[in-house]
């Protein structure tokens, strides 16, 4: 699976496959960010920023006892915090940098003893003063201690495919004339001009206008990358992309993965509920001449252009009809309907974007209008957040400080009407 701007229900803790993804923990810095457990690294800690809050600020000693997540298992090949070397020296001890800075070096694969054949994509990890007398732990979504899991990058084989069949019966694309590349971060150089590296080029064995690339990915990483054509009668050339300019897709992969993406589009998904929450299934949302109608869990797609308004109407049987319009980014995009709202200012209640989604530190919301207050929830129903004093504009909301997983937006007005949209925290 993937941490992919497409909207869906992730867990807090995403598992693909064996592999589990945990979001970097605040109290925690590896350096070079992108480290596998076979480099070099620097972990860093933060006492200020660890749990119980204060249970390490007099420490003079601070120990790791920690484990590996090997092949999908937590807590493998332990090293106890008390552990020493042949000389007896401890090789748990971190080093002090300033008041609350502590560091330790080692290269994750040798200290955990990981064999070759397997793969580590964590680290494991409590802290302490040299005994339990005093440690410092994570904190979890609901403020209480937790073990430390730190994420290490790792290699993954991932599958990108582009379906090229909208495009090609639009255009003069001819796949006996034309080949398929991708070029982006992923390779070595990176981004190679389309053509040239065989190793980008992207085939539809089955010809059924599919083209796939398969290939060995860092996880954990944020790639960036677009999908090109180039003519048969030219070696290589940047002039065929899916759109013009320097914007690009992006992903980050958590574990073996395959991606199916559109040529040219993103995906505009819409959840149609009665109140906010309950799916409703049957209502009808016309975009120009698209029609699609939502389905048992209250979803409809659309394939949209980026960088494109896209003005939308909605309709059932047992409310009244809603309309809006959307600016569609390069990035898939969803949009909470509430058909049972009169509405915030201009169609604010039946919808309003938040982006980036996923979003890491910073969350967006556009247009807003006579928007009183802004409530957010975990997926238990929990409110973690509210926002007051809203002015009207496009607003920026902090969320360095929630922990990763799904959670809901809701704006209320003066009135007490509603609307709510979900969003995910990496």
């Amino acid at each position: 699976m993937k941490k992919f701007k497409l909207i869906g229900m992730l867990l807090a803790l995403l598992v693909f496959g064996g592999y589990s993804y945990a979001q970097m923990p605040d109290a925690i810095t590896i350096e070079p960010a992108n480290a596998t457990a076979n480099d070099t690294i620097m972990l860093w800690l933060n006492t200020n920023q660890t749990c119980p809050e204060g249970d390490l600020d007099t420490a003079t000693n601070i120990h790791i006892h920690s484990g590996a997540n090997i092949d999908g298992a937590e807590w493998q090949n332990v090293v106890d915090f008390d552990s020493t070397d042949a000389q007896g020296n401890f090789i748990t001890q971190l080093t002090q940098e300033n008041d609350s800075m502590w560091y330790i070096e080692m290269v994750p694969a040798e200290f955990y003893s990981v064999p070759d054949t397997s793969t580590m994509t964590e680290i494991d990890a409590v802290f302490n003063n040299g005994s339990w007398d005093a440690e410092g732990k994570d904190f979890d979504e609901e403020g209480n201690c937790t073990d430390f899991y730190i994420p290490l990058s790792y290699n993954v084989e991932v599958t990108l495919n582009v379906d090229i069949s909208t495009f090609a019966d639009t255009t003069d694309f001819d796949p006996e004339m034309n080949s398929v590349y991708l070029s982006g971060s992923f390779f070595d150089p990176v981004w190679p001009a389309p053509g040239s590296n065989p190793d980008a080029m992207m085939t539809d064995e089955d010809e059924d206008m599919v083209y796939t690339w398969t290939g060995s990915v860092l996880a954990n990483v944020e790639y960036e990358y677009k999908h090109f054509y180039v003519p048969d009668s030219l070696d290589e050339s940047w002039s065929y992309g899916e759109w013009q300019g320097e914007t690009n897709r992006s992903v980050t992969f958590t574990g073996p993965d395959t991606l199916m993406a559109n040529w040219g589009t993103f995906m505009l998904e819409f959840w149609v509920t009665s109140d906010g929450s309950t799916a409703l299934e049957g209502a009808e949302i016309t975009i120009g001449d698209m029609v699609k109608t939502s389905d048992a869990e209250g979803y409809a797609y659309f394939d949209i252009a980026p960088d494109t308004d896209v003005e939308y109407t909605i309709t059932h049987p047992d409310y009244p009809d809603k309309t809006g319009t959307v600016s569609m980014g390069y990035e898939d995009m969803e949009l909470t309907i509430d058909m049972s709202s009169e509405g915030i200012g201009d169609n604010q209640a039946s919808a309003f974007n938040v982006y980036p989604n996923p979003v890491d530190n910073v969350l967006y919301i556009d247009e807003i209008k006579d928007v009183n207050k802004i409530e957010i929830y975990n997926v238990v129903g929990q409110q973690v957040k509210t926002i007051d004093n809203i002015s009207n504009g496009t607003i920026s909301i902090n969320t360095s400080d929630l922990k990763e997983g799904v959670y809901f937006i809701t704006l209320v007005n003066e009135a007490g009407q509603a609307s709510t949209a979900k969003f995910i925290k990496e």
